[in-house]
């Protein structure tokens, strides 16, 4: 799978091209030839693994506000719950 680096300061964030899928065991690697803004090269390059989180599990809605079937519901109640 491909990624992107974006650069902010002296921080790099690997950003990947497509959503990583969940209890995954991923290898990033940073090619030795990138270089800074200076054109000055990593010279090595740098691997490392990690492991996505195996929680598949969808969202589970708690509570709703207002209830179901609820009428006459004064708009500044709805703004509050949100």
């Amino acid at each position: 799978m491909a990624a992107w680096i974006v650069v902010s300061g002296a921080a790099a964030t690997l950003i990947p091209s497509a959503a990583l899928a969940a209890a995954t065991t991923y290898t990033a690697t940073v090619a030795g030839t990138v270089t800074d803004t200076n054109g000055i090269a990593l010279g090595t390059a740098v691997t490392w693994t990690f492991t996505t989180a195996g929680n598949t599990a969808p969202p589970v809605i708690l509570s709703r506000w207002p209830p179901a079937g609820a009428t006459g519901v004064a708009v500044e109640e709805v703004d509050s719950h949100v």
